[in-house]
């Protein structure tokens, strides 16, 4: 695969190619035969051509675990697993892609503080992480640059600014290809999001990874500073079949937290660096518990009895009353909304416990399909109360409006 306006060798494809069915698979024997031509160069000159042509540093991989003779036996190519995070939002393909629209944004006369202007008027975080406002920080836009923004942050300002488009900038012609691009990113991203709790979910990735590379083409392919890097998020979907799970390195990065608020303050000297960072974190594992009712179910806050609500929703006088619950080791609690289907979410009120039965009380959301972006109504006669296992494999969502006909969500 080559970049740039080199000339294309016998068996090579340019990078910006749109045809996906002509990427190759590296393997172990291809990667082999990487290394024999880069130790087979002749002077630095040929070594750093072909290091440019081929991806691969032969310094590193001679020192890494693929060029290690010690270890071939036990690690291949195809054990390696491809981190989403970094992939999509850590330097990945959503800071790219918010970078390349917000030059595009400029170019077409409009200015940050108009996308902040509409942030300001009442977004908000349901489940913490960075706010909308600070997403839309200046620090984190340069025209000609990638979004600047951490992987949290990425994350969070991708359905913002989607949402943003579909509201204020649907009518803008010179925009519209950059906003569909965007669009069709944001969908990928909700799609990755859900393979976590739904793993067979991956096998609608290449569908919406091919749209996503159409939209992309038709806004971007003639950017000079545009680079076509999607490529990697081709073995999504295989690697989470084969594994039945989709892990990506938002669980390792808090881990890192860990290490920067605890362990790091303590250290003196580097001498001991590795030895009493690993120990440290070790230990902190290892004496940190976790209860059992955290995935089973429990009660979240101060548990209440009240007799008169009780009996007004129609339960024995015994039920308790907590602030929400936990099942699955994720929180619902008062306020929480959750999403259960294309026209129907909910709003936490109360969690419910009638010996070790759980329950919710919720007002039900109808969807408003009329509306620029989706949004939901309460029903007037809408609380009810539905079993805790109905929250299973549903998120709560992360962002929030409140606006005088509705509001909006999105995850």
């Amino acid at each position: 695969m080559i970049s740039g306006n080199r000339r294309l060798p016998p068996g090579h494809v340019h990078l910006g190619n749109a045809d996906t069915t002509l990427l190759r698979l590296q393997t172990d024997d291809g990667l082999q035969a990487v290394v024999a031509y880069l130790r087979g160069c002749r002077n630095k000159t040929e070594l750093q051509e072909g290091e440019k042509l081929l991806g691969w540093c032969l310094s590193s991989m001679e020192k890494g675990i693929l060029g290690s003779t010690s270890l071939q036996d036990w690690i291949s190519i195809e054990s390696l697993y491809v981190d989403s995070m970094h992939q999509f939002y850590a330097n990945g393909l959503v800071g790219q892609d918010i970078g390349l629209w917000y030059a595009l944004f400029k170019q077409n006369g409009f200015d940050l503080c108009f996308l902040q202007r509409w942030v300001g008027i009442g977004w908000k975080t349901l489940m913490g992480g960075p706010s909308p406002k600070e997403c839309c920080n200046d620090k984190l836009f340069r025209e000609g640059q990638d979004f600047r923004g951490d992987a949290d942050t990425t994350l969070q300002a991708l359905p913002l600014i989607a949402s943003f488009y579909k509201e204020m900038l649907a009518d803008n012609v010179a925009m519209q290809p950059a906003n569909e691009a965007l669009f069709a990113l944001q969908e990928v991203s909700q799609l990755l999001q859900r393979t976590k709790v739904h793993p067979d979910a991956a096998r609608h990735l290449p569908g919406k990874l091919k749209r996503y590379k159409e939209k992309w083409d038709v806004a971007y392919a003639a950017v000079a500073w545009a680079r076509p890097k999607f490529h990697y998020s081709l073995h999504l979907q295989s690697q989470i079949q084969r594994w039945h799970r989709h892990i990506d390195c938002f669980v390792g990065e808090r881990k890192h937290r860990v290490f920067k608020s605890i362990v790091a303050p303590r250290l003196s000297q580097l001498s001991c660096f590795t030895r009493s960072t690993l120990l440290q974190l070790t230990e902190i594992e290892l004496t940190t518990s976790h209860l059992e009712s955290e995935y089973t179910g429990r009660l979240l806050g101060k548990a209440t009895q009240d007799v008169n609500k009780a009996r007004e929703l129609g339960l024995p006088d015994h039920v308790v009353f907590g602030k929400g619950i936990q099942i699955y080791c994720v929180e619902y609690s008062r306020g929480t909304f959750v999403q259960m289907s294309a026209t129907c979410s909910i709003e936490i009120i109360h969690g419910l416990a009638e010996g070790d039965s759980l329950s919710v009380l919720v007002h039900t959301l109808q969807a408003m399909p009329e509306a620029s972006i989706l949004k939901w109504k309460r029903l007037s006669r809408g609380t009810e109360i539905i079993a805790a296992s109905a929250l299973r494999q549903h998120e709560p969502m992360r962002l929030l409006r409140e606006d005088q006909d509705g509001l909006c969500l999105l995850r």
